[in-house]
């Protein structure tokens, strides 16, 4: 049996006991087929030993079936409350998710171009210091050695 956490005295019942008793009744109908609940219905007495109809006992009855109508409203609520909870934590975790992968895209993107820039800062760096020496830049020799091999191949 599921542990709801209803306040009996807000619902109207007179102790916890009457409460958890209610719910009960309530589980064991929601597996009851509509033949069961007429023959339950049939036997609940309101004629007392003497042939008179109860009146106390009809209201007793009438007075614990709508608390039963009123607790199974309430954990109808509840079920949905936890299903709604449940979606919503399901939604979180994708839109989560989404976003964890779009700012990982973000950063390697942002990586991709710091490193794209420090090349170019690093050839042009090179470039300067090596002509203010007079030495050639690594690109420079790879360029002479390809214009050589190309030469010796004419």
């Amino acid at each position: 049996m599921t542990k709801y956490n209803f306040n009996y005295e807000e619902l109207g019942f007179e102790s916890e006991e009457e409460l958890q008793e209610s719910i009960a009744r309530v589980e064991r109908r929601k597996n009851m087929s509509e033949v069961e609940e007429e023959i339950e219905s049939l036997n609940t007495r309101t004629i007392d030993s003497k042939g008179n109809i109860d009146f106390e006992a009809m209201n007793a009855g009438a007075r614990l079936e709508y608390l039963d109508r009123l607790v199974q409203s309430k954990m109808y609520e509840a079920q949905q409350e936890a299903k709604r909870q449940a979606e919503q934590a399901k939604m979180q975790g994708l839109m989560s998710g989404l976003s964890e992968h779009v700012d990982k895209e973000k950063k390697e993107k942002a990586q991709r171009e710091l490193d794209k820039a420090k090349q170019k800062a690093d050839a042009e760096l090179q470039k300067e210091i090596f002509e203010k020496h007079g030495v050639k830049t690594d690109k420079q020799q790879a360029d002479d050695e390809a214009l050589r091999s190309m030469l010796k191949d004419l």
